[in-house]
């Protein structure tokens, strides 16, 4: 089987998502890292650092939709670990960073203003635009020695003008103090961006669910 992600990178990648978005902390369930999220279209999620037999053990216990399966791991290695009743989507990945990004920063164009806000380990970064609304904007979580970037987001108004790729490097400048690992899970479009900035793909990170 792959070795998908170290699994303390995992656990401390996952700790600083659920900070980010005020979800309860994750806890341990065998090789899974639980998290109640309580939302309309997620009620539970389990994270695995690598495809395993307790994936098989918790799709198997699992009936209902708005349960959810993260996976790192390839799709050929955790699709036989799923009963039929399971669908199962690789459309985003695991990225790391070591090190700092790469290229030179890009100048905020004419017409917007850049705002950090540092509160304990959670840091704000939003690019505001001259009608005050908010052009991009993303989060960056201290979590157990791992600096974790999350809902890093452009406005389709605002988009093909880098300024997904100046939230990352105002998260950077303000978050990452030391040289610690940087994480994040991305979506294709994702991470288009983060390649440019020199993040790499550490594993493949699926999404199996139930439909209803």
């Amino acid at each position: 089987m792959s070795r998908g992600v170290p699994p303390a990178i995992v656990a401390a990648w996952l700790a600083g998502r659920s900070h980010s978005r005020g979800l309860p902390a994750p806890v341990r369930d065998g090789a899974a890292l639980r998290v109640e999220s309580d939302l309309p279209l997620e009620r539970r999620r389990y994270v695995f650092h690598a495809p395993c037999e307790d994936v098989r053990r918790i799709a198997e216990a699992v009936f209902e939709p708005r349960v959810v399966l993260k996976i790192c791991g390839a799709e050929d290695e955790v699709r036989p670990l799923l009963p039929s009743r399971w669908r199962l989507t690789a459309e985003d990945v695991f990225m790391m960073l070591e090190g700092a990004m790469d290229g030179a920063p890009r100048a905020l164009g004419r017409g917007y203003a850049l705002e950090v806000q540092e509160t304990g380990p959670l840091v704000l970064a939003r690019v505001v635009a001259q009608d005050g609304a908010t052009a991009a904007s993303g989060r960056g979580v201290h979590a157990h020695g791992v600096f974790v970037y999350d809902q890093i987001r452009t406005d389709e108004g605002h988009q093909r003008r880098g300024l997904g790729a100046i939230v990352m490097r105002a998260l950077e400048a303000a978050g990452r103090k030391d040289d610690v690992p940087q994480a994040l899970a991305a979506t294709a479009q994702g991470r288009a961006l983060y390649e440019t900035l020199g993040w790499r793909v550490r594993s493949p990170y699926l999404t199996a669910f139930i439909e209803g």
